[in-house]
């Protein structure tokens, strides 16, 4: 009944629900949740097709709605507006053809239709599509779909299903709801059954030509992750950041600049090598940019939905390699300058114990299957800690990377025998289990 016609369905754009038989209760309940996402109409004479194919943070302000609904657990979408009959409208469609949704997607214009997708229960929510949604609210309502305080704290609303069209109606209209439009369906009989309304926030709405920049801004600054050390949240993200705005409306790929991070990174090496007060400075200089760079791919592919597996495992591999030449060049590189070939060992011993805790925390990452929506699970992310560079990067202006070398040769070992510890002990646990 609901979402049958596919996103790569070459069909008229505005093809409306087939009516089927309603299944049994308990098979609708089955269905995957569905959303409905209803484009409010644009601002002066601007047309669907047009307002809502403009990009923000380079991809098109329709596509990031359904890819943000998708990646909060809505497998099925149905897109409404009275205008999309027209050929403008054409662009839309292109859109979602993207490789990236991967879910269904249906154009509705008449009514009728509209009316059978809001009264089948598999339609839960109803979105905003004036507004720019993230997938973390789109997530907790669908969780909390049934309690009114889960879906007020997830920035919702919960209505009855028997005030969704005049709801959808002012969406359409104003991109609001007005007073009296949204009874609360708390009250209702089969409240778990009710829909959630998306209408977003003041800040989260786009109905000027001006919030085309205020929402790019706004997903700008929020490129972080709850991961980030005390450095990377109050130094690496801000240059990170300006680094992400001059990629961000261009054609490279978050691989591509995982490749310049690998290049830099290890071309610092090469710097590091020479031991000279001025080499060494200039090493430490572009092995931070390497390292803004390495936060850059992360908020490029995070922000236009391009996270893949090949992309995290580049990711990691790099970072460490870098690790690896950059240590072996301060160790040579102290060695040719003092004289004294023990830095040529710390620089060895260094890598040694990099090695062995990327190989004993790695290796649970590479066996793991699926597909971009892979999460670090917390272990590769002491690995991949930035922090050590700016102490790097002090001690290099104050001439004193053999202390660092012979610091990190200690450190690093210490370390991966941790590391070994904690999971060997981890590994006990669960055979006594």
């Amino acid at each position: 009944m609901l979402f049958n016609v596919s996103v790569n369905n070459p069909g008229n754009l505005c093809s409306t629900v087939t009516e089927q038989a309603n299944p049994p209760r308990e098979k609708r309940m089955e269905k995957p949740p569905g959303a409905i996402l209803i484009l409010a109409s644009p601002p002066d004479t601007s047309h669907p097709g047009d307002w809502y194919s403009r990009k923000i943070v380079g991809v098109p302000f329709l596509l990031l709605n359904l890819l943000n609904l998708q990646r909060g657990g809505v497998e099925r979408v149905a897109v409404y507006h009275p205008a999309l009959n027209s050929s403008q409208a054409e662009p839309l469609r292109r859109l979602v053809e993207d490789s990236r949704v991967q879910g269904e997607v249906e154009w509705v214009l008449d009514p009728e239709a509209l009316d059978r997708i809001v009264q089948d229960e598999s339609c839960r929510l109803l979105v905003n599509g004036g507004a720019l949604h993230d997938k973390t609210d789109i997530a907790d309502a669908l969780a909390g779909i049934g309690n009114p305080k889960s879906a007020e704290a997830a920035r919702g609303i919960e209505i009855s299903r028997q005030a969704a069209l005049n709801v959808i109606q002012d969406l359409v209209e104003t991109g609001e709801i007005s007073s009296g439009s949204a009874p609360d369906g708390s009250q209702e009989k089969n409240a778990g059954q009710n829909l959630v309304v998306f209408a977003g926030s003041p800040e989260t709405r786009v109905r000027r030509e001006a919030d085309f920049k205020i929402q790019r801004e706004r997903l700008l600054t929020r490129g972080g992750m709850a991961t980030d050390s005390f450095m990377d949240r109050w130094v690496s993200r801000f240059f990170s950041r300006q680094f992400t705005r001059l990629f961000i409306d261009t054609p490279v790929t978050p691989n591509q600049v995982t490749w310049m991070h690998l290049v830099v990174g290890v071309g610092s090496a090469w710097f590091f090598y020479q031991g000279t007060y001025s080499m060494v400075v200039a090493g430490a200089v572009l092995l931070m940019i390497s390292a803004w760079l390495d936060a850059t791919d992360g908020e490029l592919a995070r922000l236009r939905f391009q996270q893949s597996r090949f992309g995290m495992i580049l990711d990691i591999i790099g970072d460490n390699v870098v690790h690896w030449a950059v240590f072996l060049g301060i160790g040579w590189g102290a060695a040719q300058i003092t004289g004294d070939p023990i830095y040529k060992y710390c620089g060895v011993f260094s890598v040694a114990g990099a090695v062995l805790s990327f190989l004993l925390l790695q290796a649970s990452v590479f066996q793991k299957r699926g597909g971009g929506s892979y999460e670090p699970s917390g272990w590769e992310d002491e690995l991949a800690n930035r922090d050590f560079l700016y102490f790097l990067l002090v001690m290099a202006l104050v001439n004193q990377l053999n202390i660092f070398i012979a610091i990190t040769a200690v450190g690093s070992n210490v370390f991966a025998a941790y590391v070994f510890y904690k999971k060997r002990k981890m590994s006990q646990r669960v055979q006594e289990q």
